[in-house]
């Protein structure tokens, strides 16, 4: 048999919903920025703030990776694309 529950339901508007998930992201920017200043501080948050950590570099060293199917390749310019041009054109 459920225990009964003294709990009431309320609907959260959503500007207010909004501002939490703001002030809640802001918070979690700081201390991300913490942890990297001091990783000895992270390393005492736990297994949490490491997966968290590691996840963050991971991402962070794919944004700086180029495109795999631009490595190799030089970028054409435009006159690169003029002169390509008028060789076909010959």
């Amino acid at each position: 048999m459920p225990e009964s529950n003294n709990f009431s339901r309320t609907v959260i508007p959503e500007h207010l919903m909004l501002i939490r998930l703001a002030q809640s992201e802001q918070m979690r920017e700081f201390f991300i920025q913490v942890w990297m200043q001091n990783p000895a501080l992270a390393r005492q948050g736990g297994s949490r703030v490491q997966n968290l950590m590691s996840s963050l570099k991971d991402k962070n060293a794919e944004e700086k990776k180029p495109d795999a199917h631009l490595s190799g390749q030089v970028a054409c310019t435009d006159s690169c694309r003029e002169i390509s041009h008028d060789k076909n054109k010959s």
